[in-house]
């Protein structure tokens, strides 16, 4: 999988993640961009959506 898909970067964590989860970068990106619910904490961002009958929840950090 790679580090990046279109305006995301991903860590070595997340992508670990991921796979542990059997989620794909298709389903972050449409979280990220099209959410349900936001939230602001410390400078990340939580980022909510259901996707297939299945809750996704991201944290993000902008990149500066």
């Amino acid at each position: 999988m790679d580090r990046t898909y279109k305006n995301l970067v991903f860590s070595k964590h997340a992508l670990e993640r991921l796979s542990g989860r059997s989620l794909t970068q298709v389903a972050i990106h449409q979280t990220v961009n099209d959410p349900e619910k936001t939230f602001q904490n410390q400078g990340n961002t939580k980022f909510i959506r259901t996707i297939n009958d299945r809750r996704i929840h991201v944290v993000a950090t902008p990149i500066k």
